[in-house]
């Protein structure tokens, strides 16, 4: 019995029944791939069951990735808005408090 045979035998997938040719260009031994494929078993599909926990599809992570971009965005706008009020109010105290020295200084100088 040949090896192809005897795998055949055994119970072997199908490419395992392909038998081997010769390659004319380098004496290199390849097996003839274009056939058999036809009788080859489709692989089962994965296992659902309800012990498996339902995990989100792409289309809902990538709904999720985009909501949590959009409330990064509104929080950095209202940090930059809570920056820029911070900063009018530090301004406008700062003007007061050199106006006030301001007066100091003219008032000493004036004696």
């Amino acid at each position: 019995m040949s090896g192809a045979t005897h795998r055949a035998a055994l119970g072997a997938p199908a490419f395992a029944r392909v038998r081997p040719i010769l390659s004319t260009a380098r004496g290199v031994r390849r097996f003839d791939c274009g056939t058999g494929f036809a009788r080859l078993p489709l692989a089962p599909a994965a296992p659902t069951s309800p012990a498996m926990p339902d995990t989100p599809s792409a289309v809902d992570r990538i709904d999720a990735a985009i909501a949590r971009i959009e409330s990064a965005i509104d929080a950095r706008a209202k940090a930059g808005d809570a920056l820029a009020r911070r900063h009018a109010a530090l301004k406008a105290r700062m003007a007061e408090a050199v106006a006030a020295l301001d007066d100091v200084i003219a008032r000493g100088t004036a004696s």
